[in-house]
């Protein structure tokens, strides 16, 4: 069965419209997954040495140095 053109042409437009907005989903798909997650704990294991559960102000001038924030 063929479709009429103008009944054909909208269908090739809806489909056209789908696969560009699937595009776009992905894209941003992609460049979120390519985000990194930065959480408290993650800034936490910037600071702390020796695999303790503290940080003192040794391992916070350390960490601050590392960063280019604290230069001693």
């Amino acid at each position: 069965m063929r479709l009429p053109y103008p009944e054909a042409y909208s269908y090739a437009q809806v489909l056209a419209e789908v696969i560009r907005r699937d595009n776009i989903v992905e894209e941003q798909k992609v460049r979120l997954a390519a985000c990194s997650d930065f959480n408290l704990y993650d800034a936490f294991a910037t600071f702390v040495r020796f695999n303790r559960s503290y940080i003192d102000i040794a391992d916070l001038q350390t960490g601050l140095d590392k960063l280019g924030v604290y230069k001693p």
